[in-house]
């Protein structure tokens, strides 16, 4: 809905915010963590605990930026309508 809202008024720096967050929630950790691990020889045990610790935390990360972006909408929604 943000996304689209963003597309709709030509915010384009909320849509491409609102796509990084989108694509740090589940895709790109998963698929640099996938990486990883098929790199490291299908095995956890080399593994850096900073990486492995770095890649888990941006989904949080992200989720709460995401959630940010859509309660400064939200405001900035009520602010238009109620002029």
């Amino acid at each position: 809905m943000l996304l689209c809202q963003a597309f709709r008024q030509h915010l384009w720096k909320l849509a491409a915010a609102t796509l990084a967050c989108g694509a740090f929630l589940y895709p790109l950790p998963v698929a640099v963590l996938t990486a990883y691990y098929h790199q490291r020889g299908n095995s956890w045990e080399p593994a850096a605990p900073v990486t492995l610790h770095f890649w888990m935390a941006v989904t949080p990360i992200a989720s709460l930026v995401l959630f940010g972006l859509l309660i400064v909408e939200i405001r900035n929604t009520r602010e238009i309508r109620s002029y």
